[in-house]
């Protein structure tokens, strides 16, 4: 909700501003961005980050082309969007919005230097938009390295963190059974009256008799 508020009051700010169509594009691209908060209260918490990265990737770009091209302040966006999803979205979503955000800066270096298209500023060549696609992939691709070791790593925590529930288990089990009758012990039973009196407190009418 927080992105949704922000996002709301951009378009409010601009507007006022008479940036009417920078205020349309905010506007129309808060909508499909309410869906992310479904995902998320759903538990399909891997979509709505791929939802996420996708519509505030495709924004950046609505932007970049309506306006000031390569030179346009919310091309700042696309390596932090990109370096955000490379730990969140799977490889494949990763790789599908680093195609499109290259194939984007290509194509706005592209027509800016066959002529095309001119936007405002002058700086819109090809070589400028060779030099931003390297400088993303290059970032994205270290990135994505340190969140690739950072997932295994994560993945290896996981597997010792259940190989210590196991064992604790088995520890247990051996502390509560007998190791000839495989039947509980005197250690479970004092353990399970301490809770039973732990949770029912002390009444005048329960009684416990142990024989030995």
């Amino acid at each position: 909700w927080g992105f949704e508020v922000l996002l709301i009051s951009f378009s409010f700010i601009t507007f006022l501003s008479q940036q009417y169509l920078t205020a349309s594009i905010l506007i129309f691209s808060s909508i499909p961005v309410f869906s992310v908060y479904f995902f998320l209260k759903s538990g399909k918490i891997e979509l709505a980050a791929t939802a996420l990265f996708g519509f505030m990737l495709i924004i950046s770009f609505a932007l970049i082309w309506t306006f000031n091209g390569l030179r346009d302040m919310a091309i700042m966006a696309i390596p932090a969007l990109l370096i955000f999803s490379a730990f969140l979205a799977k490889p494949k979503v990763f790789f599908a919005l680093l195609i499109l955000a290259i194939m984007n800066i290509l194509a706005i270096g592209t027509i800016n230097y066959t002529g095309i298209y001119n936007h405002p500023e002058p700086a819109n060549t090809l070589n400028s938009a060779i030099s931003w696609s390297i400088l993303v992939l290059f970032l994205t691709a270290s990135i994505r390295l340190l969140g690739v070791d950072l997932q295994r790593m994560s993945r290896r925590l996981s597997r010792q963190n259940k190989q210590v529930v196991i064992s604790k288990a088995k520890a247990q089990y051996l502390i509560d059974h007998d190791l000839l009758t495989d039947l509980p012990n005197k250690t479970a039973a004092n353990r399970k009256l301490s809770e039973f009196v732990f949770s029912h407190g002390k009444t005048k009418h329960d009684c416990v008799m142990l024989l030995n």
